[in-house]
C-alpha cells in the first residue's frame, strides 16, 4: 500500500466548471475548493472519504438525485499501474 493523503491539492477552473485532485484528495479538500467559487458536485456524503477512491465506484453524495453519481462527472484520470506505467 502506498500513502498518497499528502497528495492532497485540488485546482478548480471556474470558467470551464472542471476540478482537478491529486488522489490523497479527501470530499472536504475537494468541497472547499469548489465552494469558494460557487460550484459543487455530487461527491459522497462523508467529508473524510477519497475522491479518487469514491469516484470510480460510482459515488453517491446529497446531490446525486438531481446531478447523477460522481462517475457521472468525471472527465478523466491519469492511472499508475503497480509497475509505474501511466
Amino acid at each position: 500500500m502506498i500513502d498518497l493523503s499528502l497528495m492532497k491539492d485540488v485546482s478548480i477552473d471556474p470558467e470551464q466548471r472542471r476540478g482537478y485532485v491529486e488522489p490523497g484528495c479527501t470530499l472536504a479538500n475537494f468541497d472547499a475548493a469548489a465552494q469558494a467559487h460557487g460550484l459543487a458536485t455530487p461527491l459522497g456524503l462523508n467529508s473524510i472519504t477519497g475522491v479518487a477512491g469514491l469516484t470510480p465506484g460510482g459515488g453517491f453524495g446529497w446531490l446525486s438525485r438531481k446531478y447523477g453519481m460522481t462517475v457521472d462527472s468525471l472527465l478523466g484520470a491519469d492511472v499508475i499501474v503497480a509497475d509505474g506505467r501511466q
